[in-house]
């Protein structure tokens, strides 16, 4: 069975990893997967090493709809897909305008919470109301967050053919490492050998609200004066003056350190004491906290998306913007580690094994897949739902 995935970018986003991920599990496994991204991005080297053949259309714009429709379909018109799965809301739009029924079913994958336009750019806000009219024409919609799927058939999208296929971890790259941890903590220059760091992944986006995050950092290194963060992601630099300024403001020069883009990650999280998520909008299934309780890291989140459900009753979670619930959270998390560091680190990475792990999460592709092929009519639409929830 071959399948073409049609994505936006292959930037180190949430989403753009995924994809990588699920296609280097479903190597070898029978299914022919291709890409088609709009845009090239570093994660084309992983593609590449993985031998996942990919094409970059060279597209500049999202708003160019008639360079995108020709672009994608010159693409599925030579790789003649049995399924064409879009990601995201540019990649469905693409995957839609640029598909013939002889390409197969179209799947949709939508990684996004939708509180309201309000929030969203301008332009992502016209591809969130232009996949919304073009629900229908998807044969299934796959949404990797319960209340995702609940807020956009709020927002008018198509549900009849709709289902969550929650995200999935690779237990070998994201596990504890003492090394790395030693090895992180040293390239730190941690201000003593008891700092402990909370940790963030992420770009910098107002949808992170980092603001909050520093602010609930102060109040809470005022307290216990071992604390460290340690933030790394794309505008996560000194040179970031926004950013460098809430800093300062929070007198937290010498206590915050900024890494940018870090590409081994999964290095990274062991060197972390907790993990704090504080996104105020827009995340779906923040695979960062899958990542970090992989790494045997607590978490701390807001109440965004399906984040709640990800770190049960192992993790602590507030709500957006709530900078004195983020700062106890904190502080009680690092008391919980003092007590039982290694049953709570174990017990993290053992919830991810258990409901989250890849390989359980690309056979559900895999299924749906088949499942969208079993029930094609010859006119090229899909008999009913394929979805299993």
């Amino acid at each position: 069975m071959r399948v073409c995935h049609v994505i936006n970018s292959l930037a180190l986003g949430g989403a753009q990893q995924m994809l990588v991920k699920l296609l280097e599990a479903h190597a070898g496994s029978g299914l022919d997967s291709h890409v088609l991204a709009l845009r090239g991005g570093p994660l084309k080297e992983r593609l590449d090493a993985a031998g996942i053949p990919c094409t970059l259309l060279g597209v500049r714009s999202n708003a160019n709809l008639p360079g995108i429709r020709r672009a994608v379909r010159a693409g599925l018109d030579r790789i003649n897909p049995d399924v064409v799965q879009g990601w995201m809301y540019v990649g469905n739009i693409a995957a839609t305008l640029g598909r013939r029924a002889t390409h197969g079913p179209l799947a949709w994958n939508i990684r996004h919470s939708l509180h309201g336009y309000a929030k969203e750019k301008p332009l992502t806000g016209l591809s969130i109301w232009i996949n919304g009219r073009l629900s229908g024409k998807a044969d299934t919609i796959v949404y990797n967050a319960q209340v995702s799927r609940e807020q956009h058939a709020a927002h008018g999208f198509h549900d009849d053919r709709a289902c969550v296929i929650d995200n999935g971890f690779d237990l070998e790259r994201f596990r504890p490492d003492p090394t790395s941890r030693q090895e992180w903590r040293s390239r730190l220059a941690l201000p003593g050998r008891d700092a402990l760091i909370v940790g963030n992944v992420g770009r910098y986006h107002p949808q992170k609200d980092h603001a909050t995050m520093v602010r609930a950092f102060s109040e809470a290194a005022a307290v216990d004066p071992r604390l460290v963060l340690v933030l790394a992601g794309d505008g996560l630099v000194e040179s970031n003056d926004a950013l460098a300024r809430q800093i300062a403001a929070a007198g937290m020069t010498s206590r915050v350190r900024l890494l940018g883009p870090v590409l081994d990650v999964h290095r990274l999280y062991p060197a972390f004491d907790c993990f704090l998520l504080s996104s105020s909008y827009g995340e779906a299934f923040p695979n960062v906290l899958g990542e970090a309780m992989a790494c045997g890291v607590p978490c701390i989140t807001t109440r965004i998306g399906d984040s709640a459900r990800i770190v049960g009753e192992l993790g602590r979670v507030t709500e957006p913007g709530d900078v004195g619930g983020l700062a106890s959270a904190i502080l009680d998390t690092v008391a919980r580690l003092k007590d039982d560091p290694g049953g709570l680190a174990l017990a993290c990475r053992e919830r991810i094994s258990e409901s989250y792990a890849l390989e359980v999460i690309a056979q559900r592709y895999a299924d749906l897949y088949a499942s969208l092929c079993d029930h094609v009519q010859p006119d090229g639409s899909v008999r009913h739902d394929p979805c299993v929830n």
